[in-house]
């Protein structure tokens, strides 16, 4: 698993996302941060909400745990270990509370509004470092319950965002730090696969696939606190850099019999030569 949590230390990447779409949007609240309101939660934050067929076990290298009520309540990478807690705490406004813990030290911690769904609206990060900041999440979803927007108080990066038919095939990013330009396009076919493929594991490589960063909230799309994914499995993304570069991703995806991903690959391509990335593995329960 990439080592989200880690890079919060280190400085802030993602800062927004805002979604083009096909479809009607309805979005989530979004509390202010000085004053979040506490929203009613008629579903339960659940794991078994989003993958309705076939939990994640093992994503990446990171093991899940889950409780009786398909919650997800450890996330376990080597030393890296990410807690969730659900219920009521001493910031009452808040029903969740995920620890971020590197080799047994304690180096944030997140608490979580939902909305109606279950999902996260708003998250308050605190961090127990002298003079790092607190960090703020404000999130919002479509119609059909998938991420359209997540904007983060600090960051440099903005990304937009489009889907289309339930499906990203499109993202805009600006990094303010170097004034650099990025453009993905995203397609659900490929030579070698000429059919769009069904998600039905309702898998999300944000970064690995996508071209979207938003560091240690990852994990917990695997935790069902983050909506559903795509339609489809990705097959292909053309990232354009500002002067005009660009690289070509072909992912190549295995699928168990239940049509599951067992492992992801991608490669990549550019003028003068070709990469393949480390391969992400998947099991299920």
């Amino acid at each position: 698993m990439k080592k989200f949590f880690r890079m919060a230390s280190i400085g802030c990447l993602a800062a927004s996302i805002a979604l083009a779409s096909c479809s009607d949007d309805n979005d989530s609240p979004k509390p202010d941060p000085e004053n979040p309101e506490t929203p009613v939660v008629s579903a339960t934050p659940s794991a078994a909400n989003v993958f309705t067929a076939g939990l994640p076990a093992v994503i990446d290298g990171a093991s899940y745990t889950f409780n009786d009520k398909g919650q997800v309540t450890k996330i376990t990478d080597g030393d890296e270990v990410i807690n969730i807690e659900y219920g009521s705490f001493t910031r009452a406004e808040y029903q969740a509370k995920v620890t971020y813990m590197w080799e047994g030290e304690i180096e944030s911690e997140m608490y979580l509004q939902f909305n109606e769904k279950g999902f996260i609206t708003y998250a308050l990060q605190v961090y127990p470092e002298e003079g790092m900041e607190d960090d703020t999440w404000t999130i919002g979803y479509d119609s059909d319950d998938r991420m359209v927007s997540l904007k983060r108080s600090e960051g440099t990066e903005d990304y937009i965002i489009t889907y289309v038919d339930g499906d990203i095939t499109n993202v805009k990013r600006y990094d303010s730090d170097d004034n650099s330009r990025y453009e993905y396009s995203i397609s659900y076919t490929s030579d070698t696969q000429t059919t769009p493929v069904a998600n039905k594991g309702n898998v999300m490589l944000f970064d690995e696939s996508l071209g979207i960063d938003i560091d240690e909230m990852a994990p917990l799309y695997y935790a069902g606190l983050l909506g559903n994914g795509t339609r489809h499995l990705p097959m292909m993304m053309t990232e354009v850099e500002e002067e005009g570069s660009s690289y070509i991703y072909t992912y190549f995806w295995t699928l168990n019999a239940s049509g599951f991903p067992t492992k992801f690959v991608s490669k990549y391509t550019s003028d003068d030569y070709t990469y393949e990335s480390d391969v992400v593995e998947f099991s299920w329960k």
